[in-house]
């Protein structure tokens, strides 16, 4: 479980209208699953106030499996936006259950729904490698795209300074004000992946 940074709720699915790289398609689904994980059952933001009452009593494992039922006093404590499957946050409301293979369906929309956003949103890449825009995909299902297309990672791979856009992805590392090692994790794969010019072992985290 990883926090969805804010923005990412709001993000549309895109119209599949390019053609896709089916090698991107799978790195990016690989490591968003490696770093949202999966959940079946839908689970408060960890920024939010319900997350935070919860985990300081230790009783958010327990709410996230279904074993903890909410009291009164937790139940006015907002837990949005609610995430569930792989980091999923749009139509996601408190109480909602899925299914793997319905977690597993709807991830893989999204991210091709994503990779076609940031592709419209840095047309560059359409020429780049699959590792490229597999990275650059994940950090969009992150922080969404209308952030990305607005990032300096995105006005530096316009302009051809790759170097540049690869660090840019390290600045996205906080969230709700503060820094995330989970984030500063993910960030650095995705700047390693971005600089990987071919699919090897070492480029594509387990």
């Amino acid at each position: 479980m990883e926090h969805k940074i804010q923005w990412a709720k709001a993000v549309k699915p895109v119209q599949e209208e390019i053609v896709l790289d089916e090698a991107a398609v799978k790195i990016a689904i690989k490591v968003i699953k490696k770093f949202e994980g999966c959940e079946l059952r839908a689970y408060p933001d960890p920024a939010s106030e319900l997350s935070i009452e919860l985990s300081k009593h230790g009783l958010l494992r327990k709410y996230m499996d279904g074993k903890f039922e909410l009291p009164d006093y937790l139940q006015k404590l907002s837990g949005a936006p609610w995430s569930l499957g792989y980091g999923e946050t749009q139509g996601v409301k408190q109480g909602d259950v899925w299914t793997l293979e319905e977690a597993t369906s709807r991830l893989e929309a999204r991210v091709r729904g994503f990779m076609q956003g940031v592709l419209k949103a840095a047309p560059k890449l359409s020429k780049a490698s699959p590792t490229r825009v597999a990275a650059v995909t994940s950090l969009a299902y992150n922080i969404g795209l209308e952030a990305f297309a607005k990032s300096t990672c995105c006005k530096k791979i316009g302009t051809d300074e790759h170097v540049a856009a690869a660090e840019a992805l390290l600045l996205f590392n906080k969230a709700g004000g503060r820094v995330l090692p989970g984030l500063i994790a993910r960030r650095k794969v995705e700047k390693d992946l971005y600089m990987s010019v071919e699919i090897t072992q070492e480029a594509v985290p387990c």
